[in-house]
């Protein structure tokens, strides 16, 4: 029996190296575990690398075992004749066969053939009682019934705002936003991170994590990150936008 999915690992082995301890370190849920250095009994790293070639290592294990199952059929098949005087024997048994097969296909197609519908009954009571009137919404492409509940106490939720060209390239520049319930209440000011190395950059983020903590009770970042690609950096001058103001050139004489 294959061994259940992890989905909080799967997700976290989507993250950056510097993004997965943000989440899942001391200031996070404390479940990170490189090398098994709490004994906990996994190592993260293999983990991570496990969930991410997880699918390429099943779909060749499923091709091996295919191009295995189809080379000991044809070893069955070339081992094997049949008996001189059996080949009249053998047609009509599959004959009966096929024609036996029909039959009960035919039988079953009657028995489990749907009913008629029958008309909608005029005096059938309705669903919805009368006299109360359900108010619907439309989100997307879908349409929603609104129920009229009371009012449920949102706290504030941070979550991490990453800028990258794609989910393995090296982080731009990290922000922050401060949510409660649908309604973004801020936006934290993002920072370039050219220059920083992985360990600096969780530190900003556990410092980031720290002061949003005091302002907001907020303990830790949301599981999902949201990525934004470089061109939506908000930050002026940005050296990998077209837009960058231009800067001085300064000549070096050699000496």
């Amino acid at each position: 029996m294959a061994r259940r999915i992890n989905r909080k690992c799967q997700h976290c082995a989507t993250l950056t190296v510097e993004a997965a301890i943000a989440l899942h370190g001391p200031t996070g849920d404390n479940c990170w575990n490189p090398g098994n250095a709490n004994g906990w009994g996994y190592d993260c790293h293999r983990r991570r690398s496990h969930y991410r070639h997880r699918d390429d290592n099943n779909r060749t294990r499923r091709r091996l075992r295919r191009a295995e199952q189809a080379k000991q059929q044809a070893v069955l098949v070339s081992s094997t004749s049949t008996p001189p005087g059996l080949d009249s024997s053998a047609d009509d048994l599959q004959h009966s066969t096929a024609q036996t097969k029909t039959l009960s296909l035919a039988a079953l197609r009657a028995e489990t053939a749907a009913p008629e519908a029958e008309p909608a009954d005029a005096n059938a009571p309705h669903a919805i009682p009368p006299g109360r009137t359900l108010h619907t919404v439309t989100l997307g492409d879908s349409e929603y019934v609104a129920l009229d509940l009371p009012p449920v106490p949102l706290p504030y939720a941070a979550v991490l705002v990453l800028y990258r060209q794609h989910k393995d390239a090296p982080v731009h520049a990290i922000g922050a936003e401060i949510w409660q319930g649908k309604v973004k209440v801020l936006n934290i000011q993002p920072i370039h991170c050219m220059g920083m190395r992985g360990n600096e950059v969780t530190a900003y983020i556990q410092t980031m994590l720290a002061e949003l903590h005091q302002h907001f009770k907020v303990s830790r970042f949301e599981d999902v990150i949201k990525e934004l690609p470089v061109h939506d950096c908000p930050l002026v001058p940005c050296p990998l936008k077209a837009a960058a103001s231009p800067t001085a050139s300064v000549s070096v004489q050699p000496t």
